[in-house]
């Protein structure tokens, strides 16, 4: 990863992180453009939530592809498995973000509602439904659907840092930088991920290289 040229919007599957990267002018510029996206993933310990298994099974290849760069492949496993368990928040959730890299954020949109409709609850949703407001510029509008996400309960605490990273970034482009900063600390309380751990050091970095509001 470029650092002075790239930052990352970190959306969540279930069982796997995608981290979009989006080209500017230095970090938070106010023109990002989506560029050819470096694909960060891990495997954390949870269940995915699908029951079926033959469901589970087009899911599982879904995230295969989108291991492999492949964005259109792994949108079609995913519609497969929304059509055997139709209305599952971690299969929506994955149509909205693979749709989010391929159309763009307004046609992902309809997922993460959907998402949101039949599952108020599912936490992962509102990371990511923030994270594709974040990407069409709507800051206020994300801030609104992560700040819901936070009211919400997680037995992973994974789900509550990714949020407060994500929530720093809608601040920081809106100019809010101090609130941005004490998001990204929220972020870093017992977070283990040394990957993500880094990417805020540098945003904050980046962040306290330039004048404070």
């Amino acid at each position: 990863m470029l650092k002075n040229t790239l930052f990352k919007s970190y959306f969540y599957l279930f069982g796997i992180i995608v981290a979009f990267t989006f080209s500017c002018d230095g970090l938070g510029n106010k023109n990002k453009v989506k560029s050819d996206d470096e694909i960060v993933d891990f495997i954390l310990k949870s269940n995915n939530g699908i029951k079926d298994s033959l469901a589970n099974q087009m899911f599982n290849k879904g995230v295969f592809y989108i291991n492999h760069s492949d964005f259109p492949k792994a949108r079609e496993y995913f519609q497969k498995a929304d059509s055997i368990c139709p209305n599952t928040p971690v299969i929506l959730n994955s149509i909205g973000n693979v749709t989010s890299r391929i159309d763009g954020g307004l046609e992902a949109i309809r997922y993460f509602d959907k998402a949101l409709k039949y599952d108020s609850s599912f936490i992962k949703t509102y990371n990511n439904y923030g994270c594709c407001l974040n990407g069409l510029k709507k800051y206020k509008e994300a801030k609104n659907i992560f700040y819901l996400g936070l009211e919400r309960t997680s037995k992973y605490k994974f789900d509550r840092q990714m949020i407060y990273v994500n929530l720093a970034d809608s601040y920081y482009m809106l100019g809010q930088k101090r609130k941005a900063l004490e998001l990204l600390d929220s972020a870093k309380i017992n977070l283990e991920d040394k990957n993500l751990h880094d990417e805020i050091i540098y945003f904050e970095d980046k962040i306290n290289s330039e004048s404070l509001k």
